[in-house]
């Protein structure tokens, strides 16, 4: 791995939450938003996108096994735009509700 590649790692750890775009990320790097998306798979073996996707399914259900926090509170509070996108997509990913997730999860 090389600098490049840590350091984008880490802008998007860092700001997951926001309404993220690949661009930003490069533009804020210096380097063009393809250049980024291929040195980051390269390295990593997933694109900049579906690991932020990714970074934010395994907070959700951290927060959805520990904390009493709402469903909406949770989706906010990772980016979503909404609560039902949010629980769309952990359905799509994680095979069911964020609140059965969660049911699951307290047994």
């Amino acid at each position: 791995m090389n600098s490049l590649t840590e350091h984008a790692r880490f802008l998007l750890d860092l700001k997951y939450a926001e309404k993220l775009q690949i661009q930003e990320i490069a533009r804020e790097m210096g380097i063009h938003p393809n250049y980024l998306s291929q040195i980051f798979h390269d390295a990593y073996g997933i694109s900049p996108k579906k690991y932020v996707m990714q970074l934010k399914l395994s907070k959700a259900a951290r927060m959805l096994s520990s904390t009493a926090l709402p469903v909406s509170a949770i989706s906010a509070s990772l980016g979503f735009e909404d609560q039902l996108s949010f629980s769309r997509y952990f359905r799509r990913h994680m095979g069911c509700a964020p609140t059965e997730y969660r049911k699951r999860q307290r047994g």
